[in-house]
Formats: structure tokens, sequence, C-alpha cells
């Protein structure tokens, strides 16, 4: 039996995983990743999906604390994958922090990202990166800063 056989039993008979979750631990071990690396993951309060966000993130290469700003159960995989996103783009900490947050659905986080990969000035952003903003009105907005039709207050 290989290391990370080991690992993986010994990981997985402590806790309550379903066969997905399970899935999701063993591909990380199969893909290189390292039992510290994993626990981050492997927590019963995220589905399957959310796991596999957090492990797509540390085999793309995030680091621990980049992990960690999108590693809640609070955040549904859409929302984790939109934070995700960012980060492999390479958006600072402050532009991430501005749709990170659980006030806004996976569609918003989509219209603020698209925002920050444009190149629009924050000040633009903060016009339309508001909750009371279902996702269509941001990107009308967006789309509109973008063409330059409205101008910034």
């Amino acid at each position: 039996m290989r290391q990370w056989e080991q690992d993986y039993k010994e990981l997985v008979k402590r806790k309550k995983f379903d066969h997905w979750q399970m899935m999701e631990i063993r591909l990380g071990y199969e893909h290189g990743l390292n039992s510290e690396q994993i626990k981050i993951y492997a927590d019963e309060g995220f589905d399957e999906w959310q796991m596999m966000e957090v492990r797509l993130g540390l085999e793309h290469g995030l680091t621990r604390n980049q992990i960690e700003l999108y590693a809640n159960p609070k955040f549904n995989y859409s929302e984790m994958m939109e934070i995700r996103f960012g980060l492999e783009d390479g958006l600072t900490l402050e532009q991430i922090k501005m749709y990170a947050d659980i006030k806004f659905n996976h569609r918003q986080m989509y219209q603020i990202r698209e925002g920050l990969d444009y190149g629009l000035p924050i000040e633009q952003i903060k016009m339309y990166a508001n909750p009371k903003y279902d996702d269509w009105q941001m990107a009308e907005i967006r789309l509109s800063l973008e063409r330059k039709l409205i101008k910034s207050v």
C-alpha cells in the first residue's frame, strides 16, 4: 500500500464523509497534494463541490492564505469558484475582498470580478458592487462604465 493510501484511510475513518466527499479527498492525493493540503478541505462542513473548489485552488498553486479567503462553508461552490478565479487571475487581496462576501451571490461576484479584470478603477466598481443590485443591473452599470457611457461620481 502506498503512503497516500494509508493517509487517505486514516483521514476518512475519523470523519463521516459521503462517497462523493471521499472521492474528492482521494483525488487530492492522486493529483499530488499532501496530507496538510488535503486537510484544508477534508471537512464535513464542505459538500463535494466545495471540496473540489478548494482542491482545484491547491492544484493550481494558490497558497493556503489565498485558499482561506474562500474555504468557508458559507460560500457555495459557485461563489468559491468566482473567488478562486479572481485569485488565479492575479487580482489583489483588496480587489478580491470587494466581492468575497456572503452578501453577494455568484452572479453578482462575477460582475464585480469582470469589472476588476477589465481594469475599472475601484471607485467605479463601488458604484455597482452593492447587493441591492441584482446581477443584471450590475452588468448594465459595468458595461456602461466600460463603454464610458457614464462617468464615476
